[in-house]
């Protein structure tokens, strides 16, 4: 198992390295969270529904979907 993560950890940190250098895909899903969180802002109706019910589900929704705009661009 120890061997397992040393080469999950050693390509993780290689594709780390990549992104950082290039910065094109970070700053893409990063527009897409705030983007997405501005959109969920106006979308939620507070009259009806307490926004506290709702906040973990667009979070992870957001997390999500900007994880799939890298996937999406790394295949």
């Amino acid at each position: 198992m120890n061997h397992y993560l040393v080469q999950v950890w050693a390509i993780l940190r290689k594709d780390l390295l990549l992104e950082i250098r290039s910065l094109e895909r970070i700053g893409a899903m990063g527009a897409f969270a705030v983007l997405a969180g501005v959109l969920f802002n106006f979308s939620i109706d507070t009259s009806t529904v307490r926004p506290d019910d709702v906040a973990t589900g667009l979070i992870w929704m957001t997390l999500i979907f900007g994880g799939l705009l890298g996937v999406g661009a790394a295949v």
